[in-house]
């Protein structure tokens, strides 16, 4: 806040006018350290809302201003190799910017909707959401100007979140990612009617209401109908697929089945996922296993007097980008505080159905972290991406600072870790050949397998070995002590998850 006042002291030596600097943005008070440059380029306010909660810009003094903030920026962006700039705050907007930085960090899922934006254009098709974000990415590289100004504030009208106070960068992203969707697949050369394309899984009484049930019900647990069928809510094949499904969506299979010994029924079905939300826990990987595991549900079974079901989730098909979401905020409105370790290469082949034939495996890496500071009512996001070099910066609305992958997964930062972006680099979508991966996914022994074998038939899962090696480096950047870190490994046999539970507990 003190960096605040001293840049509205500066505006009053300028002979701005500051009627409007009554209002403090809270995007900025939750944070312990805001951005230097977080004077908007718009307004020259700190995300001051305007009489309708969208800022506003200033209409005297620009001058000086702007060059002092062109200075500013320019150094910023000097370690930058024009890379990625940064993105003006209009209000209690950091939300959106980090949303959008961690889209652009996903260089799949740029490219896509780039060609899909040419196909539109040269078709004569309009989609007024999916201009404004390549508008918007095709400007990434300049300094926070009046134009992004324009576009931000288009965009965020456009999606109905221009209320005026901060919003959740979660439900911003799974807004976004499903009326991009909706507006493609609604387009007039669509046949097919615009699929559903909600990225919020249905709650597990949901799941387990009867199909044909469609009256109101006071009923405080849902019925099990007797039903071996997939269920119609399975996704429809659609002709027009947008870079939204084909990157994020995932099939997950999700079985009841009554827990009664007498009966036994199962309904099963096939639901998409464009995220997974998971419980805070321990490290990431704890988070994951949590959401496939089987889970004991209190429901009325119809064919018998049952009471209980099981539940049970397998992987499908595989994401080509995995995002991750950690259900941080309570019902209440409180937060948890609480850390959750995460690495630069997370497996999901262990979640696929051990009876499938086909070998499969679905290898990730990390690409972009959302981290949120401070409460509900008074928080700020930024973003943590890289590019297709494998540089890291940090995304603070404005300000762009250089970072490295131990800046990002530092213990200091498990606390604000909101949402993950990973990236396929092993599985049957990927880019990289079966049993490959690149640099930096060697050794961080997410799988928790053992006695990794060399390719001269060795094991190196010893200390000293490459794979140990990896494990301790992995774990260090994450913030643990040496010391610590071996004595976790030795405690259980090298095994990398079960060290890393150790640590987090």
């Amino acid at each position: 806040m003190k960096e605040v006042q001293k840049q509205k002291q500066i505006a009053l030596e300028e002979g701005a006018r500051v009627a409007s600097l009554g209002s403090q943005s809270s995007s900025f008070q939750g944070s312990p350290d805001p951005p230097v440059n977080n004077v908007d380029a718009a307004d020259g306010t700190d995300g001051a809302d305007g009489v309708d909660g969208v800022a506003r810009p200033s209409s005297t003094g620009p001058e000086n201003r702007e060059i002092r903030r062109t200075r500013r920026n320019r150094k910023k962006l000097s370690n930058i190799s024009g890379d990625s700039g940064g993105l003006n705050n209009i209000g209690d907007s950091c939300y959106m910017n980090a949303v959008f930085q961690c889209l652009f960090s996903i260089p799949s899922f740029v490219e896509e909707v780039k060609g899909k934006g040419k196909e539109l254009e040269e078709g004569g098709a309009g989609s007024p959401l999916l201009r404004a974000f390549l508008q918007l990415e095709s400007m990434r590289e300049s300094i926070p100007n009046e134009d992004k100004v324009q576009v931000l504030t288009s965009l965020r009208s456009t999606m109905n979140f221009d209320t005026g106070r901060q919003e959740d960068a979660h439900e911003f992203l799974t807004t976004f990612t499903d009326r991009l969707t909706y507006e493609y697949t609604s387009l007039p050369n669509s046949n097919d009617p615009a699929p559903n394309a909600s990225s919020i899984p249905p709650p597990a009484d949901d799941l387990a209401s009867p199909t044909n049930d469609t009256s109101a019900t006071s009923a405080t647990t849902p019925a099990l109908q007797p039903s071996a069928s997939t269920s119609t809510n399975s996704p429809k094949p659609h002709p027009f697929v947008f870079p939204t499904d084909n990157c994020f969506e995932a099939s997950v299979d999700e079985k009841l089945c009554c827990n009664s010994k007498q009966c036994g029924w199962i309904r099963s079905r096939k639901d998409p996922y464009k995220n997974f939300s998971t419980s805070v826990k321990s490290n990431l990987d704890s988070g994951l296993a949590n959401f496939f595991n089987p889970e004991v549900l209190e429901i009325d079974c119809q064919r018998c007097s049952g009471k209980e079901a099981i539940q049970s989730r397998k992987l499908s098909n595989a994401p080509r980008v995995l995002l991750l979401h950690l259900k941080r905020f309570k019902q209440d409105g409180t937060k948890i505080q609480d850390g959750v370790a995460f690495q630069e290469t997370i497996d999901l082949s262990k979640y696929f159905d051990e009876n499938d034939e086909n070998d499969k495996s679905a290898r990730y890496k990390l690409k972009a972290v959302i981290n949120h500071t401070g409460t509900f009512q008074k928080g700020h996001y930024i973003t943590h991406g890289s590019n297709q070099n494998g540089k890291w910066f940090e995304y603070d609305d404005c300000s762009v600072l250089s970072k490295t992958l131990k800046d990002v997964t530092n213990k200091k930062r498990h606390k604000t870790a909101y949402i993950f972006a990973y990236e396929l680099v092993e599985g049957p979508d990927s880019d990289v050949e079966n049993g490959g991966g690149n640099e930096g996914d060697k050794g961080d022994g997410d799988s928790g397998d053992e006695g990794i074998v060399d390719k001269k038939g060795g094991s190196e899962d010893t200390e000293g070995g490459e794979a140990y090696e990896g494990k301790v480096s992995s774990l260090s950047e994450m913030g643990f002590e040496l010391e610590q870190i071996k004595l976790a490994l030795k405690n259980h046999n090298n095994n990398f998850e079960l060290a890393l539970n150790e640590l987090t507990s």
